[in-house]
């Protein structure tokens, strides 16, 4: 899913010596350090992805997600000589790969292409990724704040079913444990997919992973406890995914083992979640309008400073000029 540590992970598998492409799209504000995504695959799977999803259905069509929730796969098979020309220009190396998270939503459309390709498969906390979507300041984000939590469901719904029919051919780990164990990722390249550790970078796990980097919510607060007593899916999908997973989350849920998503999947008046996340959503616009604010007033106390430091200075000067006529009135006289 989107906003969920995927262009950390890049930078990772970059480090360790796989090419992820030479025209990568642009670090901006809501990534500094970059996004390390081939614009080449970016660019087709957006594609693939609004054709997929019609131009009728509201939602972010963008990350090929739908109220809905359905794809149109038949435009797929019309695409294949396109995505073959993408790996044709990249499979004379040895270690090669792409990034983006709208990967997850094709996952089968590549394996049938690639079918000895290696997948790097990571998941973050609902919550964490719908409060990281709300700090993107996006007013289609603010307005439907719904709209990100049940992405992650949808995306994350098609990793692990993924995973689970090919975990030999890919790692699955929740990236708010690799942040406290940076090697994970590249024991796991050479120990399970069977990458070669002599043709490997070894990492310096330190100046990868800074502190702090990812912002992670109290398991206690308001929100977290809301949305796992009025929409318990999301936790049981998260519990899956760490049943599942090659390094789980440290959080302890219980997920029943025969929760399946074609039961799971509601209409659009079935969401509680929406009021609360939507309370959540004003509540950080009123934070970042207070920080904007407070900002404001700063400059302009400083400003004041200032003037009165110069208007003070003058005084000063001013008083000197008079008392220095003063004194060549005297002697002159």
């Amino acid at each position: 899913m989107h906003r969920s540590g995927t262009s950390l992970t890049a930078s990772i598998l970059k480090q360790c010596g796989i090419d992820i492409g030479s025209n990568l799209f642009s670090a901006d504000q809501h990534n500094r350090r970059g996004y390390f995504e081939d614009v080449d695959f970016l660019e087709f799977q957006r594609k693939l992805l609004r054709d997929s999803c019609g131009d009728r259905q509201p939602g972010w069509i963008d990350w090929g997600w739908t109220a809905e929730e359905k794809l149109n796969r038949s435009y797929w098979e019309n695409s294949r000589s396109e995505a073959q020309d993408l790996i044709y220009q990249r499979q004379v190396k040895k270690y090669w790969g792409w990034k983006d998270p709208r990967t997850t939503l094709i996952l089968d459309f590549w394996k049938d292409l690639l079918p000895n390709a290696k997948f790097i498969l990571v998941y973050r906390f609902p919550w964490d990724v719908s409060d990281s979507i709300f700090r993107i300041g996006h007013p289609y984000f603010l307005d439907n704040a719904d709209m990100g939590i049940r992405a992650w469901f949808f995306y994350n719904w098609h990793l692990l079913d993924f995973y689970c029919r090919h975990s030999d051919q890919a790692i699955l780990f929740n990236i708010n444990s690799l942040l406290q164990k940076p090697d994970f990722l590249g024991e796991a390249l050479v120990h399970k997919l069977g990458f070669d550790p002599e043709s490997m970078t070894r990492l310096d796990s330190k100046t990868m992973i800074e502190p702090g980097l990812m912002r992670q919510m109290n398991i206690n607060s308001n929100l977290v406890q809301g949305l796992n007593k009025i929409a318990p899916r999301y936790a049981e999908l998260l519990g899956l995914l760490d049943y599942h997973s090659d390094l789980p989350s440290n959080r302890n849920f219980d997920a029943p083992l025969n929760f399946s998503v074609q039961e799971e999947l509601k209409s659009e008046s079935e969401f509680p979640e929406r009021y609360l996340l939507s309370l959540y959503s004003q509540n950080l616009q009123q934070e970042r309008q207070y920080a904007q604010d407070s900002k404001v007033l700063g400059e302009r106390l400083h400003y004041l400073e200032s003037a009165l430091k110069v208007y003070e200075q003058s005084r000063v000067t001013r008083g000197y000029v008079r008392l220095k006529r003063r004194f060549f009135d005297r002697f002159q006289k």
